[in-house]
């Protein structure tokens, strides 16, 4: 099963120069905010992969809350990058799953909202918006929440390192 989370590490975006013109406006906010933040551009791999409270992810009768021990071996040294502009690269890593190429693809595109420091990633026609719970240089955490049709809450947490 291919885990389409993103690594996001944020920071602001030091202008320097003698004069800047304040009255400046971008016309494109999301493209802007793409150009605040530091993670663009970095190789991002996923460590660790949780639910809260334990699912059945893989549909063997058994819930569980580790789910980065559910995932094939091939798709644990993947790397995720997203690239300016908004265009997200999927590197397949060194361990190759059956009937896969081996390298950099285009996925999909990404767009990052700071101040909701929500996460939105659209890869194969689908978006899909994320809680930004912690960034850092060499550390990101993504948070998606949702109910089951039966109204019960549950919480994937996504940890990537670099």
């Amino acid at each position: 099963m291919k885990i389409f989370f993103l690594v996001v590490v944020m920071s602001g975006w030091t202008i320097s120069g003698a004069a800047v013109d304040t009255h400046w406006q971008p016309l494109n906010k999301t493209a802007t905010l793409q150009q605040q933040v530091n993670f663009a551009d970095k190789p991002w791999r996923l460590k660790t992969f949780t639910a809260a409270p334990a699912i059945d992810w893989d549909m063997d009768g058994k819930v569980e809350t580790d789910i980065f021990s559910k995932i094939e071996d091939c798709e644990k040294d993947d790397l995720l990058i997203l690239r300016k502009g908004g265009t997200v690269i999927r590197d397949t890593g060194n361990k190759l799953c059956e009937d896969q190429d081996a390298g950099k693809q285009e996925a999909g595109t990404w767009a990052y909202d700071a101040a909701a420091k929500r996460l939105t990633l659209t890869e194969n026609g689908r978006s899909q918006a994320y809680t930004v719970a912690e960034a850092s240089a060499g550390k990101l955490v993504l948070v998606y929440k949702w109910k089951t049709t039966k109204g019960k809450s549950h919480e994937i947490t996504a940890v990537y390192i670099r």
